[in-house]
């Protein structure tokens, strides 16, 4: 059947129209059906990158537990070592100190002959000679009663 005005066969363009339809319609049913399964696999990947992250997590925090597991052994076989240090100087005896400090000085005093050995008696009445180590102690300080000017 033709159009009366443009000469134009209805029946083909309505053909043409129904098949360009139903073309769009099936492009479009294609369409949502992979958007479909596109929206399931990227929900799996979301899901599987979540439990890898989650995964990476748990491995860094046992990687760190380990870290710190190890720093402490070590701090504490460094305090080991440091009581254990001071157990030995401290069993070193004052009497074993001064014993090992007289050797030394009377080595010294010995085998140098140009330094003098004391063999009168003291020229100063009250004060003794001796070959220990000197105390480092000195008088208590009596406190200021006035400024200086």
């Amino acid at each position: 059947m033709l159009h009366p005005k443009d000469g134009v066969d209805i029946e083909a363009s309505v053909e043409t129209y129904r098949k360009e339809r139903e073309k769009v319609f099936r492009d479009h049913m294609d369409g949502t059906a992979r958007e479909r399964t596109l929206s399931k696999e990227a929900a799996a990947l979301l899901l599987e990158q979540a439990r890898l992250e989650k995964l990476r997590a748990k491995e860094e925090r046992k990687v760190a537990k380990e870290k710190a597991k190890i720093r402490k052994a070590r701090e504490k076989l460094r305090e080991k070592q440091r009581r254990r240090d001071e157990e030995q100087r401290k069993e070193k005896l004052p009497s074993e100190r001064s014993a090992s400090n007289f050797g030394r000085a009377l080595a010294t005093a010995s085998a140098s002959p140009s330094m003098p050995v004391p063999t009168s008696p003291p020229a100063h009445p009250g004060v003794t000679l001796s070959l220990a180590p000197p105390t480092c102690r000195s008088p208590p300080k009596t406190p200021r009663t006035t400024r200086p000017a």
